[in-house]
């Protein structure tokens, strides 16, 4: 895809965001709605299984929960690592890299915990894409965030100005326009997996090409183009 370039506003508040969900514990998500389950390309791609080939939400989940042991001890499962805190476990190393797969599967965890285990799998289809709509939508909902929260204002990347590439229609990078190489900022957002209206989508930020902060966003199509319903971690 051909880069666009963004002028990013901040945006009516009543457009940009539904309820914030607690994520604090799995019994108080919401699940969304019960059908098949599209599974992202990209999700957990340094793991010798491929995702997209089990059959179920819950043989991924039982997936999740083997492989995040070769990357962090001391959770059980999903429903551990996502009630936290993060620090309780011991990663496999202090590598930047192993950080953000830990942060990472965190995310898919508390994504995965909002569907139906029952749900069948199948691969993303038309509808399913990352779309320049949708980068802004997050992107304005983070300003919003760091604007009215001063956690928030020291962890989320924001920037007005920036430029779209996408690797293909499930992985897309923001990167702020400042001629450096790597930019100062940039933002990737994968497809995880989508369901009826709604899209799950790890965001991973990074500082001159070095990633940070990971967070999930559930994110739900609608006649106005769309809006973020809520993200994970909903609070530092």
């Amino acid at each position: 895809m051909s880069s666009i370039y963004l002028s990013m506003r901040r945006k009516n508040r009543d457009w940009l965001i539904g309820t914030f969900a607690a994520a604090a514990c799995l019994t108080s998500f919401a699940l969304a709605e019960t059908g098949t389950v599209r599974i992202g390309a990209h999700f957990f791609p340094t793991s010798e299984h491929r995702y997209q080939s089990l059959r179920s939400v819950s043989e991924i989940q039982d997936q999740l929960n083997a492989d995040m042991q070769q990357f962090v001890t001391g959770f059980s499962g999903c429903p551990a690592i996502v009630e936290g805190p993060l620090d309780a476990g011991k990663p496999r190393d202090p590598l930047r890299d192993t950080s953000t797969i830990i942060q990472s599967i965190r995310v898919w965890c508390w994504a995965i915990a909002q569907t139906d285990p029952a749900a069948q799998v199948s691969a993303p289809g038309l509808g399913a894409e990352i779309t320049t709509e949708l980068i802004q939508g997050i992107m304005a909902n983070a300003e919003m965030l760091a604007a009215e929260d001063e956690d928030w204002s020291q962890t989320l990347v924001t920037f007005t100005d920036g430029e779209i590439t996408c690797t293909d229609q499930e992985r897309c990078r923001l990167s702020l326009l400042d001629g450096k190489n790597p930019p100062e900022q940039s933002v990737d957002f994968d497809l995880i997996m989508a369901t009826g209206d709604e899209r799950f989508i790890l965001v991973t930020q990074s500082i001159y090409g070095r990633s940070g902060f990971v967070y999930g966003v559930r994110w739900r199509e609608s006649e106005n183009g769309g809006e973020v319903v809520s993200i994970f971690p909903d609070r530092l």
